[in-house]
């Protein structure tokens, strides 16, 4: 986990690197025309006696690390006063913003690497839901479904799903924070909006959405909510919901829900039909319902 690479000479520096400090110094450290000695610490506590080894042998230090400087506040208590030791503290490594090769390259005294040729520009591509989303599926059909009413919004929040509002799908038009759907929904409906429909991921339900339901279910607020149940909390990182699947309707039932009114689809597009139909009908009904679309995102499927 710590690696020392000693320069059998006397090199005016040497450099220290933690994280991916140490990738951005490799990725440079073949155009120095003398390559320093070099301690990439992988583990805590920092190892002195590789410190030490490496200072024996040059006249300064540099530390290249991501973040706060902890290694390089701790090499003035490590080492002599007679060692310099630079990094971010003394702003030869940017102190703020992202570590790259590039502000590494600048550290360590090389200069920038020219760009040769034309660059082309990229094509723009907007961010879009993941090829085989369960969420496109349940978009889809709720487009399908809105496209018969003359007046109607559909409401979210944050959540990979989040990506519904853009093309090729639009299908939403707020965006707050986790849970804000429900609450605008209602709000919306109160306000005299009609077929009025919240869209929340089955994470952010458990994590912010449940109260608002709460409060809708008390006054039997006409709208409808949609749960987005793909099993996971994808956007960051595909960590376990709080709860299974098959709680998410007990929990929902629990919040005071018409059991007439809650219903379960499968969000796949060989059920677009029917799904479209179940929707268009709870967005008709004059009181609360809520429809939870069931499949797994697919990065679960294809780790199956």
């Amino acid at each position: 986990y710590n690696k020392l690479s000693i320069n059998n000479d006397f090199t005016e520096y040497g450099v220290i690197t933690t994280g991916l400090g140490g990738n951005y110094y490799l990725e440079n450290a073949g155009d120095l025309e003398v390559k320093p000695s070099h301690l990439h610490i992988g583990v805590y506590p920092v190892p002195v006696d590789l410190i030490k080894k490496l200072t024996d042998r040059v006249r300064q230090v540099i530390v290249i690390e991501e973040g706060y400087p902890f290694v390089e506040r701790m090499m003035k208590g490590i080492l002599s006063t007679s060692i310099p030791v630079h990094g971010k503290l003394d702003r030869s490594v940017p102190p703020a913003g992202e570590l790259n090769p590039e502000n590494v390259r600048s550290a360590i005294g090389l200069e920038p690497k020219a760009v040769k040729g034309d660059v082309p520009d990229l094509p723009a591509r907007p961010p879009q839901l993941c090829k085989g989303c369960p969420h496109t599926d349940t978009f889809t059909a709720l487009n399908h479904a809105v496209a018969d009413f003359t007046e109607s919004i559909v409401t979210s929040d944050i959540g990979c799903y989040a990506l519904g509002a853009l093309p090729p799908l639009s299908a939403i038009e707020t965006l707050l924070c986790m849970g804000a759907s429900v609450g605008m929904a209602r709000g919306a409906s109160e306000a005299g909006r009609k077929n009025v429909v919240a869209t929340i991921g089955d994470s952010t339900f458990l994590h912010s959405g449940i109260t608002a339901l709460v409060d809708a279910a008390s006054t039997n607020t006409d709208m409808t909510l949609i749960i987005m149940d793909n099993s996971t909390t994808a956007m960051t990182g595909m960590q376990d919901t709080i709860v299974s699947s098959p709680r998410i309707k007990d929990i929902v039932l629990a919040c005071g829900v018409e059991p007439e009114h809650l219903v379960e689809i499968k969000a796949l597009h060989k059920h677009d039909a029917e799904n479209t139909a179940i929707i268009k009908k709870e967005i008709e009904y004059h009181g609360l319902s809520v429809i939870i679309a069931l499949r797994e995102c697919i990065h679960i499927v294809g780790k199956k």
